[in-house]
Order: C-alpha cells, then sequence, then structure tokens
C-alpha cells in the first residue's frame, strides 16, 4: 500500500490532506481485508439482494436468505454459485429474564 509522507514541518491543511488520504487507503486495505477473511455476508431477505451485495462469492462464503426471517442457509460450493443449503438457520436468542439484575 503506498501512502503519503507525512513531514514534520509545514502547514497543517497540507499535513491533513496527506492524513486524510492515507485514512482512506488504510480503510480501502482493511475492507478487501475483511471481504476476504469474513466468510459469513450476512442476511438478505431475497436471493437478487444476495447476489447484488455479493455476485462473485468464494467458495466457503455463508448467507442466510428469506423472508420471513431467517430464511435459509445458501452456501458458495463452486466458486462464483450460490446454492440453498435449505437448511434453516438456528437463530441466536437473548435470554431477557431477569436482565435488569445482571451486574454489568
Amino acid at each position: 500500500m503506498d501512502l503519503n509522507e507525512i513531514k514534520t514541518s509545514g502547514k497543517w491543511g497540507d499535513a491533513a490532506t496527506g492524513i486524510n488520504e492515507n485514512f482512506s487507503r488504510t480503510n480501502v486495505e482493511i475492507e478487501k481485508l475483511k471481504n476476504t477473511t469474513i466468510r459469513d455476508k450476512g442476511y438478505f431477505s431475497t436471493l437478487v439482494y444476495l447476489k447484488l451485495a455479493w455476485p462473485s462469492p468464494v467458495k466457503g462464503d455463508v448467507a442466510w436468505v428469506g423472508s420471513p426471517y431467517p430464511g435459509t442457509v445458501w452456501e458458495c460450493k463452486l466458486a462464483g454459485e450460490w446454492t440453498d443449503t435449505s437448511e434453516v438457520p438456528e437463530v441466536p436468542g437473548v435470554d431477557l429474564n431477569n436482565w435488569s439484575q445482571t451486574d454489568w
């Protein structure tokens, strides 16, 4: 990744521009890294929305698709293709009984 050199002398406005560009470039690289390491692509109400968000899935990618929530699990078993596994995912829950008495 090519970053700007931040000079120790000069005008703040010039340095701020370079710093902001560096943050932007760093953020792009972080997003690329997240997209290559996080296999769970989230929940989508329809297959159309899933394909719009992730048109080129990588083998191992998974998503929940369908309405009502949670739909079914879709998985990429062959690069570039989403497949419905017909598996209904187990929705995580939160026990709210006596939550106000919880010692956070």
